[in-house]
């Protein structure tokens, strides 16, 4: 059963799918761009990028004078964040990532550092793989959906929109929702409810010792030392089914 990925969109409060977001949010820039015109508002030339990680989602827009290492702070803070690993955008022909070679990497014909401004790279219709941690990589799909002319905004990078926590069943009893990972056996059967995790650290010595994790807004979650993101935290949780209205 595929996971329903909905997000809230920044601009109209209007809750979108994963898959009509990039369409919604673009016409909201389109407006933007075209009521800009009528004022003499300060102007700044954005981005608009699509980021996925299997059905979680960010939708950015991004000034082109932004550095790539203000967005790969952005992406650690938002979503990935746990032990300082090292991290690259790759695109075809380009790499970029941290030029300090103290970790004995040589680089490629190609490489760009993180100090670069995303508009020397950046362009309509390209895609990134981004990578957080060569070990146990977590790897993030960038699309660069548009590029708008908008009112300058107070960040260099605004999050637009995100997916709400999705609705992960407890994999034991498949009634509960998870809220807590063994990080052991994570791609087996690793996600489970609270009563049901009680059972699991009766099974796996592993789990109350260090393997047990809580379930986050993440595509980090169960790996490393991860936690949950320093940023938009009212996001970060597990889902909860809305309330009902009487």
């Amino acid at each position: 059963m595929a996971l329903k990925s909905e997000g809230v969109c920044f601009y109209c409060n209007k809750t979108v799918s994963k898959q009509g977001m990039n369409r919604h949010v673009g016409t909201h820039l389109k407006t933007m761009a075209k009521e800009l015109a009528k004022d003499n508002k300060d102007r700044g030339k954005y981005y608009h990028l699509s980021v996925t990680a299997a059905e979680m989602f960010l939708t950015l827009a991004v000034e082109e004078n932004t550095l790539f290492e203000d967005l790969d702070d952005f992406l650690r803070a938002i979503w990935l964040e746990c032990c300082g690993h090292m991290s690259s955008f790759r695109a075809s022909g380009v790499t970029i990532m941290d030029m300090n070679d103290d970790f004995g990497f040589g680089f490629e014909r190609g490489t760009k550092p993180m100090t670069t401004k995303v508009a020397k790279v950046l362009k309509k219709d390209m895609l990134l793989t981004y990578e957080y941690d060569f070990g146990s990589t977590t790897e993030l799909k960038i699309k660069v959906m548009d590029k708008y002319t908008i009112p300058l905004q107070e960040d260099n990078i605004l999050l637009i929109s995100r997916n709400e926590p999705l609705p992960i069943l407890c994999m034991s009893c498949n009634k509960e929702y998870a809220q807590e990972i063994c990080s052991i056996h994570i791609y087996e059967d690793g996600f489970f409810c609270k009563k049901c995790a009680k059972k699991h650290a009766k099974e796996c010595e592993d789990f109350a010792d260090y393997a047990k994790m809580n379930v986050v807004n993440s595509p980090r979650m169960g790996v490393c030392a991860y936690e949950g993101g320093g940023m938009d935290e009212e996001r970060d949780g597990v889902y909860t089914e809305p309330k009902k209205v009487k």
